[in-house]
């Protein structure tokens, strides 16, 4: 674990853009600490305290997600961020980290070996007669023991294994999903894709009984946002089974246009993952390899050191194990909480433990008054969606638990009160939105906040300012900055102003702006946001210029959306379009 000046720099940089970009000043962004020795940091001249650094994350307003590139850049840690790049057809990074990571870690422990099992998996995971050894069962169940521990790592790790696992692995991983309380939100979307497993290899009991426990849930993809993004995934289950009991080339051809109407779409994720699957399916067969269950949970952390701790003990290393350019001496004294870190070697450590520095926030019991412990602008996001009732107290605890930058706080104070429409007068929001556009505007990327400002802004703005914002955007998004994770944002605010444009402006300004957003056709369809953009643009292209053939094509991205499970764009199109356009233009003929 090698933490020198190219550490130092590379994250010095990573603040710096995000800093310069969000309109902050070295003195603002330091606080009551010395603005100077932030610069040096900036300048990759010196490190910064650990509990400092997470504290100007809280200040600049850093999300765990604005790290992915960061992270992917340093192909020496822990394989994090290119699990799910196995499934479809991003091959060449998955070898090149592997070089790297094993070059880095030529020794065998807990946490190698378990790098070691997903690195084959990512490069064997499309051979369809490919499955791991009994050894290799073992390393995922020990491995997997905590289910609900790190939702973002362990979907895309259980969408990577479940394919070559072996029966009693997939029956273990159920019985630890099922011990989860019945409410969490990830509990089904995890026995789905174990559900796909069982398909994958013909395991039939485990897949029938799967797929009757499922149905009640995927028979309303209205109930959540988490039932949405994986609704396709359970329509091509659902078709992928039918073939597996009845193997009829009906019931192939069936299976295979799915996989056709996403590549046609551009959803080229989804199209191969499921085009993997379905030639798994094709050479199916059970495997059986034996294992030992080994309990384990994550403990609660409340400290950073306690944090570190529990996640080395939970990857089953020692402190010998990681601690390569950190003495286990000082590493055993920094999880005693008796010595701090530099934020560079504690990045690197993260990284070897395969977390983000920012997951301190999530990770973290909150604990008022610790940097460490302070709520994030996404997860009070949520909370003001899932839970109206206490929109208030949950925004008042936000806005009041750190002090931040007037910039920041302006644009997360805008962002929850969108959400929660309840908390501001709509000309104090439309007063306010002037200077969020121009924030955006002047961001030379457009990270988790930005986007969710986006979402935020645009029913605010007048149509020339909306294509302005828009035309940034997009530039932005084919320079392909870290706003990919959560572009759906972006996306889903196009589809609405859409509707907002064709309803309320003149003629010529509504073909305008349609005829300037057609650019959506091309992008890709991995998120339902973009999906539904693309119906929406199709939609109002229809009604601005009416033609047969435009009606013609919105009729068949109805039958697309149908085929392949996005019945949730369908129902977004007929609410946001209601009173609009005629109820009969979107019944799919």
């Amino acid at each position: 674990m090698m933490t020198n000046n190219h550490e130092v720099a590379a994250l010095g940089q990573f603040f710096h853009d995000i800093r310069t970009g969000r309109g902050v000043t070295l003195k603002e962004a330091a606080g009551d600490w010395s603005a100077a020795s932030l610069s040096r940091f900036e300048r990759g001249q010196q490190d910064l305290s650990a509990d400092k650094a997470i504290a100007l994350m809280a200040r600049l307003g850093i999300e765990n997600e604005d790290f992915y590139y960061l992270y992917q850049a340093k192909q020496r840690y822990f394989p994090l961020t290119i699990l799910n790049y196995a499934l479809s057809y991003h091959t060449a990074l998955g070898s090149q980290w592997r070089k790297s990571y094993l070059a880095a870690h030529p020794q065998h422990n807990a946490l190698t070996d378990y790098a070691r099992v997903l690195f084959d998996a990512m490069a064997h995971w499309p051979e369809p007669t490919y499955h791991f050894t009994a050894a290799q069962n073992q390393i995922l169940a020990d491995r997997l023991a905590a289910m609900r521990y790190n939702p973002a790592m362990v979907t895309d790790v259980l969408k990577l294994i479940v394919g070559p696992a072996s029966h009693e692995l997939l029956e273990l991983l159920r019985q630890r999903v099922e011990a989860i309380d019945e409410r969490w939100v990830m509990r089904d979307m995890y026995l789905m894709i174990i559900w796909l497993g069982a398909l994958m290899d013909h395991d039939l009991a485990l897949a029938d009984d799967l797929q009757q426990q499922l149905t009640p849930t995927f028979a309303r993809p209205e109930a959540s946002v988490l039932v949405t993004q994986f609704y396709s995934n359970w329509y091509f289950g659902v078709a992928a089974a039918r073939w597996v009991h009845q193997p009829t080339a009906t019931n192939a051809a069936a299976v295979k246009a799915i996989i056709d109407d996403l590549l046609v779409m551009n959803n080229q994720d989804d199209a191969y993952w499921f085009r993997n699957m379905f030639a798994r399916m094709q050479h199916a067969q059970v495997q059986h390899q034996p294992l030992i269950d080994h309990p384990q949970a994550m403990l609660v952390s409340h400290t950073l050191p306690e944090l570190i701790k529990n996640q080395r003990q939970y990857m089953g290393v020692s402190v010998e194990d990681v601690a390569v350019a950190l003495s286990p001496t000082t590493l055993r004294r920094f999880e005693a909480g008796e010595t701090q870190l530099g934020f560079a070697t504690l990045t690197a450590l993260m990284g070897e433990l395969g977390m983000f520095p920012s997951q301190a926030f999530a990770f973290i019991r909150h604990a008022p008054g610790q940097a460490s412990g302070v709520r994030t602008l996404w997860a009070t996001y949520t909370n003001l969606q899932d839970q109206p009732a206490q929109a208030q107290q949950t925004y008042h605890t936000f806005m009041t638990q750190l002090a931040k930058p007037k910039q920041i706080l302006a644009m997360q104070q805008f962002i929850l009160q969108s959400a929660a429409p309840g908390l501001a007068e709509p000309a104090q929001m439309r007063a306010t939105a002037q200077t969020i556009l121009q924030a955006l505007l002047s961001a030379k990327a457009w990270y988790r906040m930005e986007l969710l400002a986006v979402h935020a802004v645009m029913s605010w703005l007048p149509v020339d300012q909306v294509q302005a914002l828009i035309n940034h955007g997009k530039r932005l998004y084919e320079k392909n900055p870290p706003m990919n994770g959560y572009i759906s944002y972006f996306f889903d605010a196009l589809g609405k102003v859409l509707v907002q444009v064709v309803k309320n402006e003149d003629k010529p300004t509504r073909q305008n702006f349609v005829q300037g957003q057609r650019w959506l056709l091309q992008v890709a369809k991995e998120t339902p946001g973009a999906w539904l953009a693309a119906g929406s643009w199709l939609v109002a292209d229809a009604v601005t210029a009416p033609a047969a053939e435009k009606d013609a094509a919105v009729q068949q991205y109805l039958q697309r959306s149908a085929r392949v499970g996005h019945v949730e764009a369908i129902a977004a199109l007929k609410r946001e379009w209601d009173g609009v356009v005629p109820e009969n233009i979107f019944e799919a003929k």
